[in-house]
This record gives C-alpha cells, structure tokens and sequence, in this order.
C-alpha cells in the first residue's frame, strides 16, 4: 500500500486489497487530512467484493468518496 503525497486532494492510494485502502482512508479522517481523490486496487477483485467496498466509501465519505481504479492482471 501506498500513497504518492499526504498533504493533497490529488494524491492518490495505490493497494493490493480493499480493506487496506479502507483502513488507510479511515486513518486519514479521522486525522483530519485530506482524502485522496483515486483509489487504485491491484489484482482480481471479486465484484461482490468491490461492490461492499464502494457502499462502505459512500457510507464514511458521502458524496467526497474517491474514484475508485481496479487494476486486474
């Protein structure tokens, strides 16, 4: 997992799995830094799997949820 910049809207959050990017998005809000605008998620996802992802984002984020990018080998 990882981030190319901490301090900025356009950064975004580069992980292997959705629950790490989950974990990291939550960290960041509540310490009250900016949320990344792109999530990107390597490997096969299942879509169940990627489905509950995104209903939990809307559900923490809102509307202010990041674009979420899955990159499938």
């Amino acid at each position: 997992m990882r981030t190319n910049s901490r301090n900025t809207r356009n950064a975004l959050i580069q992980c292997d799995h959705p629950i790490q990017g989950l974990q990291l998005i939550r960290k960041m809000k509540r310490a009250g830094q900016p949320i990344p605008k792109t999530l990107i998620l390597n490997g096969p996802q299942c879509q169940h799997t990627l489905d509950r992802m995104l209903f939990r984002l809307q559900t923490l984020l809102g509307e202010g949820s990041p674009e979420l990018v899955v990159v499938q080998d």
